[in-house]
């Protein structure tokens, strides 16, 4: 067999030019496609629940997950003068199916690498539902070359609730909604007619059922800054579920103070009857006599009424230099110890029901209020302030407080609250504070991050003989072909349609060769 050296380097020259050819094709082909691809236009758009019903889509309301979203082309059809209002039909009055997107978690969708051309969008109605918006239940869009249009936008609303009555008052806690009801109520409150939590009223004690449960403090507050002279303060509560009865209080002075302005050593206040729950204090100076010795200077308040029994609470007046200062003392008849022997303890916590929210979002925020001493704190307010960009649905200001008679030792207060994150993204501040006659302040804050919405498309290609049903076409109809869209997979079947036809060209080449050579 002779070998012929200038037809060797002929084919050998021809294997390269098909191999680099066909490299062309794999490496650099899908580079233009994809070029051509980020030219393409796109339809985007979110699916929406109308909670309240009224055909319009508003901030706080919430995108539908996992909603059919159906793409026809009309690319053979003219919309006439106008576009969108004055669409026309071919005589078969169809379009033809040619993509189907699901929203995704925040309810939305998107339809990428489309040519210019008409095209509708309709969304697939899921059951128990009715769609409010746009009220033709579907778009017809004229869609120019490389154009990114969205805002497509669909809202529903249940059919399995009246359309004309608002969410709340339906028994079911959903959407935003803090209770609903007995959905969703805490222990101590009820449901309002917002659907917000709010604490209980204080029972109604009828007849004689239940008893009184009078408790008493006394402290000395310090001096008045005009006379000098020491004032005293007396907390009393009756925290029993019965009202106390002809209530009155003696105090009676040790020797050497007298009550202000008078020579009295001993006073006596009649309050008379205490509801449940009703706190009384009283606040009163007394002059200490001139030349009074140093020393501590004990004084006790009684309480009494018609159906308790005594309970009374002491002060320590401790006097230097005739000057006073005044260490809180214990009560008898097992009443709460006050002073170093006992105290309240306020502690706070804030905390809300998510770990961050969209600008929109409608967030709910707990307040726990506990009493961690051993003696009652009385008059007790708490204050929860929010930042400029978060805002109370039901007012117009930055803080909201809560007031409460006394909070019992290790008894808890809960407090439920909402607002609204209305401003753009970034961490904003909720602090909450708590105070009481005989407690000094004391706070929590929360540092609340809100984050810009993420809109991420999911895009699918379904069977369509059953996409085309459920998008409601008529009987009869057909899928026909897909005009002007999806160009990119045409691009691509054309290429690997080239690429396959210079493979078979280099095999039949070297088969050729082959039986040359042997020859």
């Amino acid at each position: 067999m002779k070998i012929n050296m200038a037809q060797t380097r002929k084919i050998r020259r021809e294997i390269i030019f098909l191999a680099v050819l066909s490299l062309f094709f794999y490496a650099v082909a899908p580079v233009f496609a994809q070029a051509a691809d980020n030219t393409a236009a796109e339809i985007s758009g979110c699916v929406y629940h109308d909670a309240n019903s009224n055909n319009a889509i508003e901030a706080e309301e919430m995108g539908l997950a996992g909603w059919g979203i159906t793409l026809e082309d009309c690319g053979n059809y003219s919309f006439g003068e106008g576009g969108v209002e004055n669409f026309n039909f071919n005589t078969q009055e169809q379009c033809v199916f040619a993509k189907s997107a699901v929203t995704n978690q925040y309810g939305c969708y998107s339809f990428k690498g489309l040519s210019g051309g008409q095209y509708r969008v309709r969304e697939i109605l899921s059951d128990g539902w009715s769609e409010s918006y746009p009220g033709g239940f579907y778009y017809n869009i004229e869609l120019t070359e490389g154009e990114k249009l969205a805002g497509i936008d669909f809202a529903n609303f249940r059919v399995d609730t009246a359309a004309s009555a608002p969410v709340c008052g339906n028994g079911i806690k959903e959407l935003n909604e803090i209770c609903d009801g007995q959905d969703g109520l805490a222990d101590g409150y009820f449901c309002d007619s917002d659907c917000l939590l709010e604490p209980n009223p204080a029972p109604e004690v009828m007849g004689e059922a239940g008893a009184p449960n009078l408790t008493v403090g006394k402290i000395v507050a310090g001096r008045d800054g005009t006379s000098g002279d020491i004032i005293y303060k007396i907390f009393l509560a009756n925290n029993g579920n019965l009202a106390a009865y002809n209530v009155y209080i003696v105090d009676t002075l040790p020797a050497g103070l007298t009550f202000s302005g008078t020579a009295a050593d001993t006073k006596t206040w009649d309050l008379g009857d205490i509801a449940p729950g009703e706190i009384k204090d009283l606040v009163y100076t007394v002059t200490p006599q001139a030349g009074l010795p140093d020393g501590d200077y004990t004084n006790t308040a009684t309480v009494r009424a018609s159906n308790h029994s005594a309970v009374s609470a002491s002060a320590v007046l401790a006097l230097v230099n005739g000057s006073g200062t005044g260490t809180e003392a214990a009560g008898t008849e097992g009443v709460a110890v006050l002073g170093e022997e006992g105290a309240p303890a306020l502690a706070l916590k804030v905390t809300s029901d998510r770990d961050f929210a969209n600008p929109g979002d409608h967030i709910a925020f707990h307040i726990v209020a506990v009493n961690e001493g051993d003696l009652t704190a009385f008059g007790v307010k708490i204050v929860a302030t929010i930042d400029h960009g978060l805002k109370f649905p039901d007012t117009t200001g930055s803080a909201k407080q809560w007031q409460f008679d006394s909070i019992l030792p290790h008894e808890t207060k809960d407090i439920y609250f909402t607002a609204d994150a209305e401003s753009e993204p970034g961490t904003y501040a909720i602090a909450a504070s708590a105070g009481a006659a005989n407690n000094e302040v004391v706070s929590d804050a929360l540092d609340f991050e809100v984050r810009p919405v993420e809109v991420l498309g999911i895009e699918s290609e379904p069977d369509q003989t059953a996409v085309s049903a459920a998008a409601g076409t008529t009987a009869g109809e057909t899928s026909l072909p897909v005009t002007g869209a999806d160009y990119e997979r045409w691009l691509a079947l054309f290429l690997n349609c080239i690429l396959g036809l210079f493979i078979s060209m280099l095999l039949a080449i070297f088969i050729k060769n082959r039986k040359e050579f042997s020859r």
